[in-house]
């Protein structure tokens, strides 16, 4: 992107700190960032270079003209996924199946590489941490996908109503530079059918009615 400062515009990624006078120290002629290229430099943007073009004008009227090229490096960026995350699966559900879809870790930096990590869940008056003696996991979730699974049947209710697991998650990249979401997974009641056995009954052959 060219930047032409002899024309007026409030869209600059750059500014320019002018020397006014013949004391050196009353400006230094360094660019800088202004407040609208705080937002608009991103090395992941098709735009990541810039062409500054500087007009030099001396005091008898004498300028020259040179051109800066200005190119935005690269800068390793956190995971940035939404905050919350809502699944659902029935109650009959089998141990692996697979829980929503996987979890966009919302990074930047589309090359980086990603950790998924439960660090936490709850369910009812239930509350885990992965630093309890007692630490168990009813559903698992993929460490470079993001994807959630179930990994204990015996955690899904058979009490008829529906049932809430939430999961506190870390996702961190190769850097370590980390975020947080959570994971809400609604256990959905089914309707079971009705169970009946074959049965046998001796009746003596004089029975009343009734």
């Amino acid at each position: 992107q060219n930047i032409n400062f002899e024309s007026s515009s409030s869209l600059w990624v750059f500014g320019l700190d002018s020397v006014n006078s013949t004391d050196s120290s009353a400006g230094s002629g360094k660019i800088f960032v202004t407040e609208y290229g705080e937002n608009h430099l991103d090395y992941e943007n098709p735009v990541n270079s810039f062409n500054v073009s500087i007009v030099v004008i001396d005091s008898g009227g004498l300028s020259d003209m040179c051109t800066v090229t200005v190119t935005v490096d690269d800068v390793n960026e956190p995971p940035t996924p939404n905050k919350t995350h809502t699944f659902w699966i029935r109650e009959n559900a089998q141990k692996g199946v697979l829980v929503g879809y996987p979890i966009l870790n919302g990074d930047p930096d589309i090359y980086d590489t990603h950790d998924y990590i439960i660090t936490s869940w709850s369910s009812g008056d239930e509350t885990y941490s992965n630093t309890d003696s007692a630490w168990h996991l009813p559903f698992m979730i993929q460490e470079g996908t993001g994807q959630m699974y179930l990994q204990n049947t015996s955690a899904l209710p058979t009490s008829g109503v529906d049932k809430i697991f939430s999961f506190n998650i870390i996702v961190k990249d190769a850097e370590d530079l980390q975020s947080t979401c959570t994971v809400n997974i609604t256990i959905v009641n089914v309707n079971d059918p009705p169970v009946v056995e074959d049965q046998s009954f001796l009746l003596p052959e004089n029975s009343n009615e009734g």
